[in-house]
């Protein structure tokens, strides 16, 4: 399954992929959601791959490809949901994109591309976001309600482990200045509100 991230009028050059707790392929940023790693548990290769004319992980058109060489079997019924979500930080103002692409498999023959949906595969992409940078914020205020309280608790829970949205903006839910969001970020927001602990401190 190819993927390949973009900027249609190149407002945006390159983005940095966030590393997450359990995150996969080599750059960590990969998370898998609803099931889909024990559906397909024999291989679940991340990689990424030479398009148009650049090569360089960040920089914009961008890939990567998920390899699945076998599954358990895939549940009927489940409808739409999401199954995979990809990490950035994106720190210019623009258009971003991703959508699904063919590549020659130069290991195994034949062309990679979106795997579901035979005899024609569709990604029904491209799917695009206008990017905004958002300088005014409340630190731990992740939902965006103006405040911080057990609702931004139960948010990050839900982003961390349950397929939620991410933080808006992403840097709000970093509250112990680690670069990063993970449990300690919530452990650290129970603190906070519940415990007299350190107050909040978002490092951007």
């Amino acid at each position: 399954m190819p993927f390949v991230f973009y900027s249609p009028d190149q407002s945006i050059t390159d983005v940095t992929h966030l590393p997450i707790p359990g995150g996969n392929g080599w750059t960590q940023s990969v998370q898998f959601l609803n099931g889909f790693e024990e559906w397909w548990p024999l291989m679940l290769e991340v990689t990424t791959f030479f398009y148009g004319n650049h090569s360089v992980l960040g920089v914009l058109p961008d890939t990567f490809a998920i390899t699945c060489s076998g599954m358990s079997g895939w549940p009927s019924g489940l409808g739409e949901q999401p199954y995979i979500r990809f990490h950035f930080d994106i720190e210019q103002e623009g258009t971003f994109c991703i959508d699904s692409c063919e590549v020659l498999n130069q290991m195994m023959g034949g062309v990679r591309r979106w795997l579901f949906e035979d005899p024609v595969p569709s990604f029904n992409g491209p799917y695009c976001w206008n990017i905004e940078i958002v300088d005014d914020y409340v630190c731990g205020d992740v939902n965006h309600d103006g405040n911080v309280n057990l609702l931004d608790v139960t948010y990050l829970i839900k982003y961390l482990y349950r397929g939620g949205l991410m933080p808006y903006p992403f840097d709000a839910g970093d509250v112990n200045s680690s670069d990063s969001i993970e449990i300690l970020d919530i452990a650290f927001m129970v603190n906070y509100l519940y415990k007299g602990g350190p107050g909040l401190h978002c490092i951007h």
